[in-house]
């Protein structure tokens, strides 16, 4: 996954199992994407709203429409258009996809 215009960082606290660069995850209700390693507990940098993530993960030969509103489905670790079981993030897609991954923007709050 990449960033486009990796500025306006924030301070987070890593969950457990730490973070991992360049990964998204979802800390509280929040959808945010890593910007360094940090094991558990330790504060990282990354960024939550206002950005674009190209090539994040999305399920495979799944149709996704530019705008659609995503969730996300913590037993897979990535992003999906399913709200059944899946938390809403902070998160649209910004082009269409059947493909294994997507590019997003980041809101600022649920679409």
């Amino acid at each position: 996954m990449q960033l486009d215009n990796p500025t306006d960082r924030a301070s987070f606290i890593a969950p457990t199992g730490g973070v991992t660069a360049n990964t998204l995850f979802l800390i509280a209700d929040t959808l945010v994407f890593a910007t360094e390693d940090k094991a558990q507990t330790l504060a990282f940098t990354g960024v939550h709203k206002d950005h674009i993530v190209r090539g994040a993960p999305f399920p495979a030969a799944t149709a996704c429409a530019a705008g659609e509103r995503l969730y996300w489905d913590a037993g897979n670790d990535e992003l999906t258009n399913v709200s059944s079981g899946n938390t809403a993030v902070n998160a649209r897609a910004i082009a269409a996809t059947t493909g294994d991954t997507i590019d997003i923007e980041l809101l600022d709050g649920l679409p």
